[in-house]
């Protein structure tokens, strides 16, 4: 009888390392989202881009208007000369006009803005101006 329950006690605990181990292999490389075992087990961040509709949104909260172009340009970093980053260049007539100082002593305004929306950090500016 005692043969039977140390086997069963062995067995028991073998089930536990094993479920033990398993939990803790699924935690160290198979994150949903976060972590890739293609990548070696290192657990790089897959960084995800940002969609073409989501940059227009963006870009229509902080200057609403009409959308009149959209496009994707990868351009010249401005943090690092010798890396580039992609944006959506995104072409807005806007609904009230915004005032920029000219050389002269008048505020010219501008109906036309282009933003710029970065695809990895989602981050909206102006890009340049209209007329």
């Amino acid at each position: 009888m005692a043969k039977k329950q140390l086997f069963s006690i062995i067995i028991g605990v073998l089930i536990l390392g094993g479920l033990v181990f398993s939990v803790y292999y699924w935690f160290q490389n198979i994150k949903p989202g976060l972590k890739s075992p293609a990548s070696g087990g290192e657990g790089t961040e897959t960084p995800t881009e940002i969609s073409q509709e989501e940059a227009v949104n963006l870009a229509l909260e902080q200057y609403p208007g009409e959308v009149f172009s959209i496009k994707k340009e990868t351009l010249d970093s401005e943090k690092t000369p010798d890396e580039s980053e992609t944006f959506w260049i995104i072409g807005i007539n806007l609904s009230v006009p915004i005032g920029m100082p000219s050389l002269s002593d008048k505020t010219k305004t501008t109906n036309q803005i282009l933003v710029r929306v970065n695809v990895k950090t989602n981050e909206a500016s102006i890009y340049k101006l209209g007329d």
